[in-house]
């Protein structure tokens, strides 16, 4: 029963997910049947019922004809692709929003709150270490975050920021009208438009 109720676990606090539709509509059957296994009331014929579920379910994650992927490695995905066309994306993380209260924000172990809006949807990122910070010949800002992206002004905002607030500098990120941002970094300045570039 150990085996049974790891996978099941596992099934239930996650997503199943492929590419299509037909093949997503495919694997909730999947899962519904294994679920309804449990609403048979004789034991051996309960358990019979899920072995034979189970089989078929751990058969398709080795086939790689499903994944299983949890909501935290989701989230982590969508922090990393903060700032960058990923069309695909939506699709994969529309999954855990959908029938639940979205979260309004969360603080990371550096300090970096991800700030949601309604849809779960990152909206902004805020007091993100700066690792590096540089002016470019043409006057621009690149900034190098500590979470290893690297973004770069573009616009002709003029932002200069003192060696002394250099050490410890924060920047705050936040979603404009089409794809744009706006980034402020912690000293006090204002804010500049900017690109994700890496």
């Amino acid at each position: 029963m150990t085996r049974l109720t790891q996978i099941l676990s596992l099934a239930l606090g996650s997503a199943l997910l492929t590419g299509t539709a037909a093949a997503q509509d495919a694997q909730s059957a999947d899962l519904d049947a294994l679920l309804a296994c449990r609403t048979i009331e004789q034991d051996s014929a309960r358990l019979a019922c899920m072995d034979a579920r189970l089989e078929e379910l751990a058969g398709a994650i080795e086939s790689r004809s499903i994944a299983v992927v949890d909501r935290e490695r989701v989230r982590a995905v969508e922090r990393d692709g903060f700032g960058l066309s990923m069309p695909g994306l939506g699709g994969l993380t529309e999954v855990f929003r959908g029938g639940s209260e979205p979260e309004e924000a969360e603080t990371l172990e550096d300090g970096t709150e991800i700030v949601y809006d309604d849809s779960g949807a990152i909206d902004e990122m805020r007091n993100v270490p700066v690792e590096v910070y540089e002016t470019t010949r043409t006057g621009d800002l690149r900034i190098t975050l500590a979470n290893g992206q690297v973004w770069q002004q573009i616009d002709t905002t003029r932002v200069r920021v003192p060696r002394s607030q250099r050490s410890d500098l924060r920047a705050d990120i936040r979603g404009g009208a089409l794809g744009s941002h706006f980034m402020t970094l912690s000293y006090g300045g204002r804010a500049f438009r900017a690109r994700r570039i890496q």
